[in-house]
């Protein structure tokens, strides 16, 4: 806070009032901003980044014969596309 220590508490049996002047005030403020943010950056980056390559949701059903027609069709464009980049 600052130099000037102009806070003062008043307190009777169910609250407690304390004043602060606006530049104490601020300093709080920020500081609890900054300690939060700290925090959640600090959360955020224990989190894992998921992967697609972990997500086996967007899989169809087990079909080996699909795949080897897929794989059969890929395989032909990749072919054609060696043979004729233009086309």
């Amino acid at each position: 806070m600052s130099g000037e220590r102009s806070a003062r508490c008043e307190r009777n049996s169910t609250q407690t009032a304390i004043t602060l002047s606006p530049a104490d005030l601020e300093a709080l403020v920020r500081r609890v901003v900054r300690e939060v943010l700290r925090e959640e950056l600090a959360r955020l980056a224990r989190r894992p980044v998921p992967s697609i390559l972990d997500d086996t949701g967007q899989e169809g059903p087990d079909d080996p014969a699909g795949d080897e027609a897929l794989l059969a069709d890929a395989m032909a464009a990749l072919e054609q596309y060696e043979n004729d980049p233009v086309a």
